[in-house]
């Protein structure tokens, strides 16, 4: 069911950023650079949004992280598959940009007003908690969970108003 899910999600991604593209080359006799490069540009925010939905739709319906298992657990496999469905990658080309936490907060994370995001990885957006004027910089990472002697442990993660990520912290 994952990989069916995974592959669907994708498929559909793909049609919809090629239909926009499309769309784009076919207007692009008519209207030449400027209405090419905005649908360009709109392929690229539908593109995102499509995948933050999706993030959102599979977070709930999936089920909530264990607080503690064993690696063994099948509730841990549950949660383990549903992350691997999102391809996060994808956001980055909103860095540093006032789209961003616009964009996690679609996929559940609550953050902030005036948080600056030069490129932070969240890795369970649902338990992550992100406070008023953050700044959230290059390959930092906020992770809600650790696996340590074959145990898997999650909880909530909270960042208070004003708090800075270096870039790479962790």
């Amino acid at each position: 069911r994952t990989i069916g899910i995974f592959l669907f999600t994708r498929w559909v991604g793909v049609f919809l950023v090629t239909a926009i593209n499309l769309a784009a080359l076919e207007l692009y006799d008519v209207f030449a650079h400027t209405v090419m490069a905005a649908l360009f540009a709109l392929s690229l925010v539908v593109g995102a949004v499509y995948f933050a939905l999706v993030e959102r739709c599979v977070e709930a319906f999936g089920p909530p992280p264990p607080t503690i298992c064993s690696i063994y657990d099948p509730r841990f496999w549950q949660v383990e598959r549903v992350w691997k469905v999102h391809p996060i990658h994808y956001l980055h080309a909103f860095d540093g940009t006032p789209f961003k936490p616009v964009l996690w907060r679609l996929m559940g994370v609550r953050i902030g007003r005036r948080v600056f995001d030069d490129g932070v990885h969240i890795s369970e957006q649902t338990l992550t908690t992100i406070g008023d004027d953050c700044v959230l910089n290059y390959r930092s990472k906020i992770q809600c969970h650790s696996q340590e002697d074959g145990t898997f442990k999650s909880g909530r993660t909270t960042l208070g108003a004003g708090c800075t990520l270096g870039v790479g912290a962790f």
